[in-house]
């Protein structure tokens, strides 16, 4: 939940770039880059506002941006793209690669990927059904790190997965408090997901309000769609990170 409240309440991109560097950096990475909101088909290169932070470092990701053509020799990406799963990698064990063989060409990403420093890398992809657009992250451990990924992912990966998720999830409610102004929520569509944040049901809220069980259903739907939000649990959560509703 950190993670989320720390990407959602980030002034920007740039801000939550910096936030997730020094959590990831608590963790033992060097960097992090993260690619948000991508056209769910790959060979498309995100554009520059959909990606922050470092993959690898600054010097990687300024020539990766004006090589655009390398997306199509990602074998990492390709990987997230069509699997979905969290993946981790070790240049030095080429077991740890997502494929069995790679092409000459995927062959050579990865040696540049090696020559501008990357060591381990973590990567996670999430699809977002609401908009059919990807999002991924990537943590790396370069050659001049002195951590170690793969004891990470040996003892952390699923809460680590659930974290980044939050933390992606942060992102779409930064952008959906600066697509539409707060305080459009209902007086009544607050009081059910305050409510409902208790754990109270449908049938103890109508009590509660006064009103009819297809009422409260109502102001449910409501919610969810101002939020953006696919059930009533992330539509709690989406109203108490944009202060909304009370913890």
């Amino acid at each position: 939940m950190d993670w989320m409240i720390s990407g959602a309440t980030a002034s920007d991109f740039q801000e939550a770039g910096v936030r997730l560097n020094r959590a990831v950096g608590e963790l033992g990475g060097d960097s992090v880059g993260v690619v948000f909101e991508m056209p769910n088909s790959f060979g498309k290169f995100p554009t520059a506002d959909q990606m922050f932070g470092h993959f690898i470092n600054p010097e990687w990701h300024d020539f990766y941006s004006n090589n655009q053509h390398l997306i199509q020799h990602d074998i990492m990406a390709r990987h997230l793209f069509v699997s979905g799963v969290p993946h981790f990698v070790d240049v030095r064990r080429p077991e740890t690669f997502p494929a069995t063989s790679m092409t000459k060409d995927e062959a050579g990403f990865v040696q540049l990927a090696v020559e501008f420093g990357m060591r381990q890398t973590l990567s996670m992809s999430y699809f977002n059904g609401r908009t059919a657009r990807q999002s991924i992250l990537m943590l790396n451990q370069t050659a001049c790190g002195s951590g170690d990924l793969s004891e990470l992912c040996r003892n952390h990966l699923p809460e680590f997965y659930l974290a980044a998720q939050y933390f992606v999830e942060g992102l779409h409610i930064q952008e959906l408090a600066r697509e539409a102004p707060l305080g459009r929520l209902s007086d009544r569509e607050r009081d059910c997901l305050s409510w409902a944040a208790t754990g109270r049901t449908t049938k103890e809220i109508a009590d509660i309000l006064h009103l009819a069980d297809d009422t409260v259903n109502e102001y449910f739907t409501s919610a969810m769609r101002k939020l953006g939000a696919g059930n009533r649990t992330q539509a709690v959560v989406r109203a108490y990170v944009l202060n909304q509703i009370a913890p």
